[in-house]
């Protein structure tokens, strides 16, 4: 299914052929925006790796175009036997709380945190030498566009956009009778939106097990 397809099929249950190529087009991509923003979820193909190369002279790493969130921060260098350190996400008050010093106290780096003003994310202790980095984030889709183009929604998911695309809709809906269905293109939207939230939770944990770490009583 590509993205005319979807156009063409709300156009089709709304009887609207005349919004194909005006008010349908941002309506389908509202609900691709929804569904990604959902807070609750972050859709596996959201998830990029991105490396690089970070130096004893900076202590930022630039943030990827449509960033959404940080799933996982690793840096590996010959200090670490050329081992992954996995770095703990703190808020940026808290880190400059903790790492005052700056670039005057440079270590190995346990922390990092998101500084929105710098479209970066901030590492502390400052790094003390070359450390490479594997870091996985979710991005943003970019937005439907092009008749032909396709996404993970469209390839695998379609009727999300079509049924969300519906009920966002309803304020065009002239015939009374549409009116009527819009419980049911609303109700078939939440179902379909629960299952396919439930089948990638599964999978996240599918070959693994869950356990809970205990540190003991502070004596």
């Amino acid at each position: 299914m590509n993205y005319l397809q979807i156009k063409e099929k709300v156009a089709d249950y709304i009887v609207r052929p005349d919004m194909l190529t005006t008010v349908i087009p941002d309506v389908v991509n509202m609900v691709l925006h929804d569904l990604e923003q959902d807070p609750e979820i972050n859709w596996k193909h959201l998830e990029v790796k991105q490396t690089g190369t970070v130096t004893s002279s900076s202590d930022k790493i630039t943030i990827p175009t449509r960033y959404k969130e940080s799933k996982c921060l690793f840096l590996k260098g010959s200090n670490l036997g050329n081992r992954r350190l996995l770095l703990e996400k703190t808020s940026y008050s808290d880190l400059m709380i903790t790492y005052p010093d700056d670039e005057n106290a440079k270590s190995v780096p346990a922390l990092y945190a998101l500084s929105t003003a710098d479209s970066s994310i901030v590492l502390r202790p400052y790094p003390d030498t070359n450390y490479d980095y594997e870091w996985i984030t979710y991005n943003y889709s970019t937005d439907l566009s092009g008749d032909t183009d396709t996404n993970w929604f469209t390839n695998n998911a379609w009727e999300l956009l079509v049924y969300g695309s519906l009920s966002e809709m309803q304020g065009y809906l002239l015939n009374p009778d549409l009116i009527t269905y819009l419980p049911v293109w609303q109700g078939l939207y939440t179902r379909k939106l629960s299952k396919l939230k439930a089948v990638s939770a599964f999978e996240d944990w599918a070959g693994s097990y869950q356990r809970v770490s205990f540190k003991g009583i502070p004596q």
